[in-house]
């Protein structure tokens, strides 16, 4: 099968105004063999047209000769949205890097005028056509943006330009806006890619990193942290997801999913530290949103708000957490739902019970231990209230 890639042009516009100095003394990155580095396109001397001017001859020439583009260590500070068009072409990929996350830093400052409502500061995608690329290869490097919206976009909110088998690793996007409308990084229709320790950071609102229609692809450790909401799966199809030893931190609620299409999502291991709820699952009918022994650091796991009550449609949490949340014992006949996303042990005794039922199974006893999975319901019918336990079960 043919190689596909990326278009021949990697476009900045509106016109991007780059201002090259780099930090005093700072030593200068090399780029490897074959590499084109942007230090060739400009000089400490030059004004900011000719900046922009670098720039671009810089990306351009990297498409044009198949070669990787290299940004060494510097603080470059755009003054406009970036756009970086890949239009499909019959070129196998594109390599964009620098010498680290904290090193090789776009600090987009574009005009508020110029980034208002939703627009992203810095976007990746097929311009105005229906295409699908591939092997796009972006590392070491940050992205520092200032707008009240979208900071990284990949691909389009309309799902009209799928990324296939990208690699995205040591990437830092930040946000210092506050606005709850903010969005650090937003995924559109990626499918079969690997991001390997990729951060995402707002300012206290908004969300950190939002998939749609994100599918098969692996996110390896990296930080989704300081913002309304760390992960946010929402908007078409994502499934078969899975996410290792990811980082929310500082956070209102650390995972929301609010899709009908999601399905088969999986988080191992992580932390958590949350001031709202760990997990929200708000679609009615959505399934398979796993965790698998994550570390619940927050004061809200021994206060039960580790799911939202009202949302935990399709949850599922394994692991031991100790001793769990005992909910009250309700009236005589009233079902109270396992809420928890974990298997319960409920151990019922005393009072005078005459009937307990699971889900719509009536079991004629009057004392015992119940299995309670997330989701089931149970109900004790009683003449004097009895005592009971919730533990949850090791699994």
């Amino acid at each position: 099968m043919r190689a596909r890639g990326l278009g021949r042009r990697l476009l900045l516009s509106p016109p991007v105004l780059l201002a090259a100095a780099l930090a005093s003394g700072a030593a200068r990155g090399q780029a490897d063999s074959g590499a084109l580095s942007l230090s060739e396109f400009y000089r400490h001397t030059m004004s900011a047209v000719e900046a922009t001017a670098a720039v671009t001859d810089w990306l351009d020439r990297c498409i044009a000769t198949h070669r990787r583009c290299y940004a060494p260590a510097g603080r470059y500070r755009v003054a406009a949205p970036v756009i970086l068009d890949l239009t499909k072409n019959d070129i196998a990929s594109i390599e964009i890097y620098g010498d680290g996350m904290q090193q090789s830093v776009f600090d987009v400052v574009a005009p508020p005028g110029e980034m208002a409502g939703p627009a992203p500061a810095v976007a990746i995608r097929c311009g105005d056509r229906h295409c699908d690329y591939y092997y796009l290869h972006l590392h070491d490097l940050g992205i520092m943006t200032h707008n009240a919206g979208i900071s990284l976009q990949v691909a389009k909110p309309d799902f009209s330009d799928a990324l296939n088998s990208a690699d995205f690793r040591n990437v830092w996007v930040g946000n210092d806006n506050p606005d709850e409308h903010v969005v650090v990084c937003q995924l559109n229709y990626v499918l079969s890619s690997v991001f390997e320790n990729l951060l995402c950071n707002g300012h206290g609102a908004g969300v950190a990193l939002q998939i749609r229609q994100v599918e098969f692809t692996s996110f390896v450790a990296g930080s989704f942290s300081n913002a309304g909401t760390g992960l946010h799966i929402t908007g078409g199809i994502s499934f078969g997801n899975l996410f290792t030893t990811p980082d929310f931190e500082n956070v209102v609620d650390a995972v929301r999913q609010d899709s009908r299409g999601a399905q088969g999502n999986t988080v191992i291991g992580g932390q958590f530290s949350w001031s709202g709820h760990a997990i929200v699952s708000s679609a009615s009918g959505t399934g398979g949103l796993r965790f698998i022994s994550p570390n619940f650091q927050s004061s809200g796991f021994y206060r039960g708000t580790v799911l939202d009550p009202e949302h935990y449609a399709g949850v599922v949490v394994t692991g031991n957490f100790g001793l769990g949340v005992t909910p009250p014992v309700p009236p005589s006949g009233m079902p109270l739902a396992n809420k928890t996303g974990q298997q319960q042990i409920v151990t019922v005794w005393g009072g005078e019970v005459s009937l307990v039922r699971l889900n719509d199974f009536d079991l004629r006893v009057g004392s015992g231990s119940f299995p309670l999975r997330p989701g089931q319901s149970i109900a004790i019918f009683y003449s004097r209230p009895p005592s009971w336990l919730w533990s949850p079960l090791a699994n």
